[in-house]
């Protein structure tokens, strides 16, 4: 993620550019790539320790995978077909958030990199946390408003997902979607749900479909 900002910033006229990262090795590799500084005196100041370094540096292969090609060349072309029919059913139905700006982020990651964000080890609880944050919002948004509930609604979310151990940080701006909405009502929670068990219904039939071709195709060759 850091090349591809560094790569935009310098197409788009940027004059130099100064690389920090959680890591000083991981700065100062990035920064070799596009002939640009980092800020070594960030880790001495700081003082990060080993553990902390490690810890931190675990996510680095999951960062890695999410910046990869992936490995369905079809991936793209589902991601669209999915997009278009959410996309007409919202139209058609009036429900605009069967397909809400964070389903997009889900369906990217899901459909390009299936087994890196470990949303769907557990298929029934990505529509039922996303239903649920959504429906937190709403209620949040209708009876306590501003700040005090946009606070609610992080805190309780937070909270779900802990409760159904599950790592999925989009389901948060879902629950914070009422809030800038002109009139929420039970149809967003309704239209969340729907639109995540379509995608949860769509991955999971994908993933079926490409394992029953690969068995084919290993009979075949048997």
């Amino acid at each position: 993620m850091g090349e591809l900002a560094a790569r935009h910033l310098l197409a788009q006229g940027a004059g130099s550019l100064t690389i920090t990262n959680r890591t000083e090795e991981r700065a100062q590799g990035v920064a070799g790539t596009f002939d640009c500084g980092t800020l070594p005196w960030i880790w001495r100041k700081w003082g990060f320790g080993t553990e902390a370094l490690r810890a931190d540096s675990a996510t680095e292969p999951v960062d890695d995978a999410l910046e990869a090609r992936s490995h369905d060349r079809f991936w793209l072309l589902h991601l669209l077909v999915f997009v278009l029919i959410l996309a007409a059913a919202g139209q058609f139905t009036g429900l605009r958030f069967l397909l809400f700006p964070p389903l997009i982020v889900m369906a990217y990651e899901i459909f390009g990199h299936p087994e890196i964000p470990g949303w769907m080890r557990h298929p029934i609880l990505f529509p039922l946390v996303c239903f649920l944050t959504a429906s937190t919002g709403l209620f949040a948004c209708r009876h306590l408003h501003g700040p005090l509930g946009i606070i609610a609604t992080v805190a309780i979310s937070i909270i779900l997902l802990r409760i159904f151990d599950v790592h999925m940080p989009p389901a948060l701006a879902v629950g914070l979607l009422p809030f800038v909405m002109k009139a929420p009502d039970f149809w967003f929670p309704i239209s969340v749900g729907i639109g995540t068990i379509t995608l949860t219904v769509w991955h999971l039939s994908r993933d079926r479909l490409q394992r029953f071709a690969q068995s084919a195709v290993t009979a075949r060759g048997m």
